[in-house]
């Protein structure tokens, strides 16, 4: 992925993001360095902007070499941790197949939605049991409610109208 236009919308809106702080950053410490005379504002200012730019190195190799993993798929379960910053999310994507995320509990899902979740691919090989990525997360899009398919024709299923006719047991 070489082009930006083929990059992901929220992995593009966080490296522009990145971009941007870099500079803004280095000019709020020039700005005090002639306002109040201080050289140390401009040093860590420019040591804080110089981070920035390698994260927008590494980020920009990372994605121009396709080093992320896309996890996608229906919220089915969100579990908060009574301590620590951490909820874990179960998603559930179209082969049946579930994947548990750790994410920070800042992040806001709802069960029934279904979200495409962009993670860093961490260096060195993964473990095939490993059911939580380890990767920093690069982007979440939320793609709306799941809607739910009839199987017979392709028509959105019903979801408890009251024209939906209630069946009894039989016991024969």
């Amino acid at each position: 992925m070489s082009g930006f236009e083929n990059w992901p919308a929220p992995i593009l809106r966080r490296w522009l993001l990145s971009a941007a702080a870099g500079p803004v950053i280095f000019l709020i410490g020039l700005a005090g360095r002639i306002a109040l005379h201080d050289p140390t504002l401009l040093t860590l200012s420019t040591l804080l902007a110089s981070c920035m730019v390698v994260r927008c190195i590494l980020l920009f190799q990372a994605i121009r070499h396709g080093d992320y993993e896309t996890v996608e798929g229906v919220c089915v379960a969100i579990r908060r941790a009574p301590l620590g910053g951490h909820q874990h999310i179960r998603l559930m994507d179209e082969s049946g197949t579930a994947h548990d995320l750790l994410l920070d509990r800042r992040q806001r899902f709802l069960i029934g939605s279904s979200y495409r979740v962009y993670l860093q691919s961490p260096p060195g090989a993964a473990l095939p049991e490993a059911r939580i990525p380890h990767g920093a997360l690069l982007g979440l899009e939320d793609l709306g409610e799941c809607r739910v398919e009839s199987e017979i024709d392709g028509q959105a299923a019903a979801q408890g109208g009251s024209d939906i006719i209630k069946t009894e047991r039989f016991n024969e």
